[in-house]
């Protein structure tokens, strides 16, 4: 039962809209847990980004549960199936989120 324990920090600066914040920050931790080589169960992440809104100062926060699937080995497709909910007022209610990874290599 292999659990895996990611972080992230980014940092992204915004010069196409003046009216949206200029430096965005974001930060989140995960845990994945490994079933067998094809599907990986996303227990937990937490997750919190800067506000695009100037005047308000609190980080839209999430948390997420979801589900990957790798097609192939080597050329993997992961298949992500994910639910969002979130944890203040700044972020959306809840989402539901879909996405496709292509990775390839040892």
């Amino acid at each position: 039962m292999p659990i895996a324990l990611h972080t992230n920090i980014g940092y992204a600066r915004n010069r196409a809209d003046p009216t949206e914040r200029r430096h965005r920050h974001h930060v989140s931790a995960a845990a994945v847990w490994t079933l067998d080589p094809t599907w990986r169960l996303l227990l937990a992440e937490l997750a919190g980004d800067t506000n695009v809104d100037n005047t308000r100062s609190v980080w839209p926060s999430v948390a997420r549960v979801g589900a990957i699937y790798t097609v192939k080995k080597g050329f993997d497709i992961d298949i992500d199936i994910d639910y969002q909910t979130r944890l203040n007022h700044e972020a959306a209610s809840q989402t539901l989120l879909i996405g496709l990874t292509a990775r390839w290599g040892p």
